[in-house]
């Protein structure tokens, strides 16, 4: 799992456009899903982040991508919930018993990757939520810096 996300991320990173230094949340979760993260993402560090709020044990999926305007997933069932990257890789995750899950994503140190910027955004399968049965969290911009 954590070799798929490291190159995953090193692609997002590689096709990212440069920008200002942050970690931003974007739009609301469904399901009571939140995404949080602790640290700053600077190069040659690792920096954690991960989701709360869900069903304990419940599957689901890490979306890493790149960030965008909030896509309204009413049209698939998904009532209430919105999709915040643009053309994202799904990784398989599973919540643990307080119904969270943490990554520690090591950043590469490479000069490089600073001004470097991801989108990382929770979907959990959470039945009762919508006819879809999948939950989003809100998302996180990640911008590299030094």
């Amino acid at each position: 799992m954590k070799s798929a996300l490291s190159l995953a991320a090193s692609l997002i990173l590689f096709l990212a456009a440069p920008a200002s230094a942050q970690v931003t949340s974007t739009g609301t979760g469904c399901g009571g899903l939140g995404m949080f993260s602790v640290g700053a993402p600077s190069i040659g560090t690792s920096f954690d982040f991960g989701v709360n709020g869900g069903p304990n044990g419940a599957a689901g999926s890490l979306f890493v991508g790149l960030p965008t305007a909030p896509i309204d997933l009413s049209i698939i069932g998904g009532n209430g919930c919105t999709l915040n990257l643009f053309s994202p890789v799904a990784l398989p995750i599973f919540l643990d018993g307080a119904g969270s899950h943490t990554v520690n994503l090591s950043i590469v140190n490479d000069v490089n990757a600073i001004g470097a910027t991801i989108g990382l955004q929770y979907a959990v399968i959470i039945p009762a939520v919508n006819p879809l049965g999948v939950g989003t969290s809100d998302s996180l911009t990640v911008t590299i810096q030094a």
